[in-house]
């Protein structure tokens, strides 16, 4: 719900006060206020309640476990692959947009994520197969909390840092999306059990995203124009 405000504010900000310089400043508010509560998270995962992922934990027993250098070291080669990739990834969209003229958002929103995350899918999907549906939903929030926590604020403060301007100010449509998307998830969580019919209503709700965003226009957010004064005659 944090992240969906701090989400949510810059963009209303412009819509309602269109033609200010401040849209910038209130991203700026919002990716520190995404980042404080992200290390607070951390702590409190970590630290002071760690007890309560405990259970979590050991859904990962048969795991191969490596020291904290060699992982370190991996993340290290791993972090510079994926820059490599992501921008070769960048020019091949580019391409892409020009030869099917595809919509942008539908690119980056709904084909990307698959792609890029098909290695994570594919695990929380093998560890549903089993059963480990603690394991399952974890996997699945953790990378929804990592992007809105940690990557929204990251590449808002390198923006910052390299005097280019990157803002929290989204369509409308995708605002709209995010909040839905939270309301349903969290309508279907709060029983604390899964079916096969509450599977189908997700697919069935990214079916539906998916066709929104493929006909969204693939423009900047509109401005809303002031009202009319009436007439002193």
């Amino acid at each position: 719900m944090v992240a969906c405000m701090a989400l949510s504010l810059p963009t209303m900000y412009v819509y309602l006060v269109p033609g200010t310089e401040n849209d910038l400043q209130m991203s700026y508010a919002a990716a520190v206020a995404l980042a404080v509560v992200y290390l607070q998270f951390l702590y409190y995962q970590t630290s002071t309640h760690s007890h309560l992922f405990v259970g979590l934990e050991e859904e990962f027993t048969g795991v191969a476990k490596f020291g904290l250098y060699p992982v370190l070291a991996m993340m290290g080669l791993l972090t510079v692959l994926m820059a490599v990739h992501s921008e070769l990834l960048v020019n091949a969209v580019e391409g892409t947009i020009k030869r099917t003229g595809m919509n942008e958002r539908f690119i980056g929103v709904i084909l990307l994520p698959i792609v890029g995350n098909s290695a994570e899918h594919l695990v929380a999907l093998m560890a549903a197969i089993r059963n480990k549906m603690s394991l399952a939903v974890g996997i699945a929030f953790a990378s929804c909390t990592q992007i809105a926590l940690f990557v929204v604020p990251v590449t808002v403060f390198a923006g910052w840092a390299m005097g280019i301007k990157m803002d929290l100010s989204f369509h409308l449509f995708e605002v709209v999306v995010i909040h839905m998307s939270l309301l349903i998830v969290a309508e279907l969580m709060r029983g604390g059990t899964s079916s096969w019919v509450q599977g189908s209503l997700l697919l069935s709700t990214y079916a539906l995203l998916s066709f929104g965003f493929y006909y969204l226009p693939d423009q900047p957010h509109p401005t809303v124009a002031p009202s009319p004064q009436p007439s002193a005659g």
